[in-house]
């Protein structure tokens, strides 16, 4: 089993040289800052404690999207910067980043009247060069979407957003900085900076998380470090003595079969209660609804859990706006919890707190906190600003260059759809999937080939099983019980290729089932 082309063992040797940096954390921020020092000729290795992308990067919304609520809040920076690297990544990432159609719902009820979220779409337009505010009246609404029955109906706009599988587009920015000379490793806990007799940080001390690690320790020298742990940021700074600097907001969303919602537009609207902006988005055959926003205190889990009065919330919004639908908690297949690392400002409700980031300088560590997915690649280039300015290196960021590699449109004989979502989850690595016989031996109730659970195993560093059904592919988000039924037909597919034996067998599929139970059944 490889790591995007390199053995564990392999970059264990390797961690044992020093790094020009060494970056922490394994989700889409880190994932950045990897690809764009590697890119700049500096020798670099990313460590992640858990799973990459394991934190609030498997756990977004999925979208791609210039944030129309922060407007609201008179965020004009966050969404001008969102906007434009929304365009650049659907020009950069089809198949994985793809542009989505929107309705926004306006209710008579609603604190936000109608006209100023039209108003706001129009600045969307024109921060994105696109035009694209359509109004409808109830009646066009109604017609345009029959579902949406609700009596205080007042009318809408359409405009567009983007859809992404979060997850991927961490693990191909990692797997394209790897392919450029870029070291990542997973479950490589941090335990202690390294610092000299002056206190500044010369490296990591690391523990080894695999079964096969027994808690082994490391200790890595870099020239820098680099600290993109997201809500786990404070821990970092609790290293160094510094005081927090995190509001960690967990934000839940519920997940329904299309044949029991079937929608096929997006929709943003304003929850009855609160007028928080809320999703209700088709993605991947399923319909999922989010997201919420709470203060979740300083207890941070790895694996976070909606409660059962964030679900009942999530159903109101939908059965307010679409009262024919009459959804119940029964209707549930999924859900999922992530925790939002924003920098706190001391705002009333967590939903006023801005999005941007935030880098902080300190002897020889940087550290960058808060932001979007969305924005991942300004982030980026502001960190290696830093790093080159300690450094004492030239730095130049082309913004025409984005942080994946060009991809073909098509492949002969697998037609135009397959090919395109292919190489835009796997970029040149899509090349060996095709190249398998099971690449068309699709799951009736997924949308994935069995050739993709072959390459997740060979190829994407997989160390336990959860690695495969959450991340590599999405089966316990998309599947009825977290695709247990299909446990034994992956387990027979992927065994010659894990050295796995009975009892680690029985482990791993009691802990997943454990896990899904836990932090993904509808509570």
């Amino acid at each position: 089993m490889k790591l995007f082309g390199k053995t564990r063992e392999e970059i264990l040797t390797a961690m044992q040289n020093e790094f020009d940096v060494v970056v922490i954390g394994g989700g889409i921020t880190g994932a950045g800052i990897l690809r764009e020092a590697t890119r700049q000729g500096l020798k670099t290795l990313l460590v992640e404690g858990h799973d990459f992308s394991s934190g609030t990067s498997s756990r977004s919304s999925k979208l791609v999207h210039g944030g129309l609520r922060y407007l609201n809040n008179k965020q004009y920076d966050v969404t001008y910067e969102s906007v434009t690297e929304r365009e650049f990544l659907l020009k950069q990432a089809p198949g994985l980043v793809d542009r989505a159609e929107f309705a926004y719902v306006a209710n008579e009820d609603d604190k936000t009247p109608g006209w100023k979220f039209g108003l706001g779409i129009l600045i969307y337009g024109a921060m994105a060069k696109k035009f694209i505010l359509r109004h409808m009246s109830r009646n066009k609404m109604m017609q345009r979407f029959p579902l949406l029955s609700s009596p205080k109906l007042a009318g809408g706009f359409g405009y567009y957003d983007s859809f992404v599988d979060d997850s991927r587009l961490v693990l191909r920015v990692i797997q394209e900085a790897v392919a450029d000379g870029g070291m990542a490793i997973n479950y490589m806990m941090v335990r202690d900076l390294l610092k000299d007799a002056n206190g500044k940080v010369t490296g990591v001390r690391v523990e080894d998380q695999t079964p096969e690690g027994g808690k082994a320790t490391l200790e890595i020298r870099a020239k820098m470090v680099v600290s993109a742990t997201g809500p786990w940021t404070d821990d970092i700074r609790a290293m160094m003595g510094q005081e927090k600097k995190i509001r960690p907001l967990i934000g839940s969303h519920i997940i329904v079969p299309r044949e029991r919602f079937p929608i096929d537009t997006s929709f943003a609207l304003v929850h009855p209660d609160d007028n928080r902006a809320m999703f209700i988005l088709p993605w991947e055959n399923v319909t999922m609804v989010g997201t919420t926003d709470l203060d979740v205190g300083d207890q941070i889990e790895l694996d976070p859990s909606i409660s059962a009065d964030e679900v009942a919330y999530c159903l109101r919004l939908v059965n307010y706006n679409f009262p024919g639908v009459n959804l119940k908690k029964e209707d549930v297949i999924t859900t999922f919890a992530g925790i939002r690392p924003i920098i706190d400002t001391g705002a009333p409700t967590p939903s006023q707190e801005s999005r941007a980031h935030k880098i902080f300088e300190d002897a020889g560590l940087i550290q960058i906190a808060g932001g979007k997915l969305t924005t991942f690649r300004i982030m980026a280039k502001e960190v290696m600003e830093k790093v080159a300015a300690q450094l004492g290196r030239d730095y130049v960021f082309d913004k025409k260059v984005g942080m994946l590699d060009a991809m073909p449109s098509s492949k002969k004989g697998f037609g135009k759809e397959l090919s395109r979502r292919l190489y835009g989850r796997y970029g040149k690595e899509a090349e060996a999937i095709f190249a398998m016989d099971a690449v068309k031996d699709r799951f009736a109730d997924a949308p994935y080939s069995k050739a993709e659970v072959l390459h997740a195993v060979q190829n994407e560093g997989v160390v336990h099983l959860e690695d495969l059904m959450l991340r590599r592919l999405r089966f316990g988000l998309l599947v009825k019980e977290g695709g247990k039924a299909h446990l034994d037909e992956i387990r027979t597919l992927v065994a010659p290729y894990l050295d796995w034996d009975e009892k680690r067998w029985q482990s791993e599929i009691s802990a997943y089932n454990d896990l899904w139970a836990r932090a993904y059944r509808v509570k």
